[in-house]
Parts: C-alpha cells; sequence; structure tokens
C-alpha cells in the first residue's frame, strides 16, 4: 500500500484510525467417546480501518476447522479459509482489489506421551498484491515440543 501514498514508507502507528471488527464462530466438539475426540468450528469476519490520509480497507472472511484426535496419540488439524471482500481505497478515494486464493493448513500430530508432541504441517502461502493476482507458495514444518 505504501505506492499509494505520499509519504515513503508504509503506514505507522500514528496513520491509524478507527478499526472495526464482527467476528462470529459456531463451534462443536467432544472428548473421549471412546478413543474419538472432535472439535469443529465456522466462522466469519468482518473489519474495516481507516487511516489518517482518509485511506480506508475492507475485508470479509469466512473460515472452517475440524480437529480429530484418536486416543489421546494420533491427530489431524484441518483448516480452511477464503476471503469474500478485501480492498483498500487509496487517499485519492481509487478502490483497490486484494485478490486471494484459498487458505488451507493440514497438522498431522502424534504424541506418544503426554509431554512429548511430533508434528508435521503443510499449508500453502500468500503473498497478497493490489490489483494484481497474488504469488502461491507451500509450506512445510517438522516439529517435536518436549513440555517440561
Amino acid at each position: 500500500m505504501s505506492a499509494t501514498r505520499t509519504a515513503a514508507a508504509s503506514y505507522v502507528s500514528k496513520d491509524l484510525g478507527d478499526f472495526n471488527r464482527v467476528s462470529g464462530e459456531l463451534r462443536y466438539g467432544f472428548i473421549d467417546r471412546g478413543p474419538h475426540s472432535i472439535e469443529t468450528g465456522l466462522g466469519y469476519n468482518v473489519n474495516s480501518e481507516t487511516y489518517a490520509d482518509n485511506g480506508k480497507t475492507k475485508l470479509s472472511s469466512f473460515f472452517g476447522r475440524v480437529r480429530y484426535v484418536y486416543d489421546r496419540t494420533y491427530g489431524l488439524d484441518l483448516q480452511v479459509g477464503k476471503n469474500t471482500t478485501y480492498n483498500f481505497t487509496d487517499r485519492t478515494g481509487l478502490k483497490h482489489d486484494i485478490p486471494a486464493h484459498t487458505a488451507y493448513t493440514a497438522y498431522f500430530v502424534f504424541q506418544p506421551q503426554m509431554n512429548i508432541i511430533t508434528s508435521l504441517q503443510y499449508s500453502n502461502t500468500t503473498t497478497l498484491r493490489l490489483d494484481q493476482a497474488p504469488l502461491m507458495g507451500k509450506s512445510w514444518s517438522l516439529g517435536i515440543d518436549y513440555l517440561f
């Protein structure tokens, strides 16, 4: 967004005006029905923000997630989200769309003991740009957590 400003830099805290957010989520889950545990959620966000130079941003999105755990040892988290509206209006009143693809993450967990967690995560990554298609990539993460 810095290219749309008269200043040579991006917005800083003194440039921020009002920020409004409405967020809702519907959740359901259960623990230890036999060896099965599950948590699910569906939600949405509606955001708007204004800036000192009369620029403004609007963002609306929805998301869903499912977490399944078997015998408190093996787990899978799946998350998906999508921006339905994302735009920036610059100081001159010109509206710029910020297109985005659907975001997703898969997170596999193996917890052999209560204090050791091994995990593998896969996600898509997105670099958002004004009025241009987003740059897409992938992200992998392998983790071992030892809780003491």
